[in-house]
């Protein structure tokens, strides 16, 4: 007889992403040879919910509806955010980490978009790390539709990413079918196994945090009226909006499209150090782009530079906003808004680039 659980905590589970397409194998040869499956380390929270839209069936001769009827399925969402070591998780959740192009790039042509998102629960009281026998939450068919990063001092850098999908499924053990669906008759896939590996607590060899201390931000002489500063955080995000491509006699959307142009954000947040010349009315005439670069390297007890493990550049970004704030007690601050469209995968003058370590 199964053991009833009291209750699930954050040791027990871990998060699992699998290969492209989703509907494909999640093994090297079938449902054999090395799993594909790998994990995104450092998760700090995951949360994940679905929901429906139903129409009502009224007639004339009933105050109430016939019937409720659900015309589009379901949208099952999966929001998580980690403790930044390297680029190795981005990698694989499907962007693109040389730096040479868009972080997108691999989205946009679609050879790393569409994927399954498995988290795995240990029993109860046991870790998950050094496990792969438990329960399983997966999401099939999943799409990423946001990706953010954050640092700021006295804090770990981090990152965030939301995914779309379209179907749900809950496991008894550590292995069955895969959740993905055939969009064009809602049918689950079958035939087609995954199990999941044993977690870990990290990769050979990876460090297990970043520090505040070995970011450094360079945003050139953007601003107004300020010549100096001490950059306290930076918060860049992109949203991918995905459109549901649907047709007549077919039951999910046949793919989730980014809807373009699609802009990345930027938001800095420093303290003043010294007020220089400058006029808002000048834009008007000289409306320049910047290129935002944020590099998070390893910690080094030498007093030298660390290796790059992760490099961001929002290049061709240009100032949306720029606050001034002052009270009693703090610094005076500035807050700049920062905006660039992402370009395709030839253009290298605009857009977002990762790059980094995958070690």
């Amino acid at each position: 007889m199964a053991v009833t659980r009291n209750r699930i905590i954050y040791q027990s589970e871990a998060l699992f992403v699998g290969s492209t397409p989703a509907t494909g194998y999640e093994f090297s040869l079938g449902n054999s040879g090395d799993n594909l499956l790998k994990q995104i380390h450092g998760v700090q929270n995951v949360d994940y919910d679905f929901s429906t839209a139903r129409e009502d069936v009224n007639q004339l001769g009933q105050l109430a509806a016939i019937d409720q009827i659900i015309l589009t399925p379901p949208t099952v969402t999966l929001n998580a955010s980690y403790v930044q070591r390297n680029v190795l998780n981005e990698q694989r959740l499907g962007l693109y980490v040389s730096g040479d192009q868009s972080a997108v790039k691999n989205l946009i042509d679609k050879t790393e978009d569409e994927r399954n998102y498995y988290i795995f629960i240990a029993g109860e009281g046991q870790d998950a790390v050094g496990s792969n026998l438990g329960r399983v939450h997966a999401i099939g068919n999943g799409f990423v539709s946001s990706y953010g990063a954050q640092g700021a001092v006295g804090q770990l850098p981090t990152a965030s990413f939301t995914v779309e999908g379209l179907n749900f499924v809950g496991y008894a053990e550590a292995s069955g079918d895969i959740p993905a669906v055939i969009p064009s008759n809602g049918q689950r896939v079958q035939g087609v196994q995954f199990t999941m590996p044993t977690a870990t607590s990290g990769a050979v060899g990876q460090i297990n945090a970043l520090r505040p201390g070995d970011i450094s931000v360079d945003i050139g002489n953007a601003g107004i009226g300020i010549s100096g500063l001490h950059i306290q955080s930076y918060n860049l995000s992109v949203d991918l909006t995905r459109e549901a491509i649907t047709a007549l006699g077919t039951v999910f959307p046949f793919s989730r499209e980014i809807q373009f142009p699609v802009n990345a954000t930027m938001s800095i947040e420093a303290l003043i150090r010294d007020i220089g010349p400058g006029s808002l009315d000048q834009i008007l005439c000289n409306d320049q782009s910047y290129t935002l670069k944020v590099t998070v390297r390893e910690p080094n007890c030498t007093g030298g530079l660390g290796d790059v493990k992760i490099a961001y550049e929002l290049r061709g970004a240009k100032v949306d906003s720029q606050n001034f704030s002052t009270s009693i007690g703090p610094n005076k601050t500035v807050t700049l808004n920062f905006n660039g469209q992402i370009g395709g995968p030839q253009q290298t003058d605009k857009g977002l680039f990762i790059s980094g370590s995958l070690i």
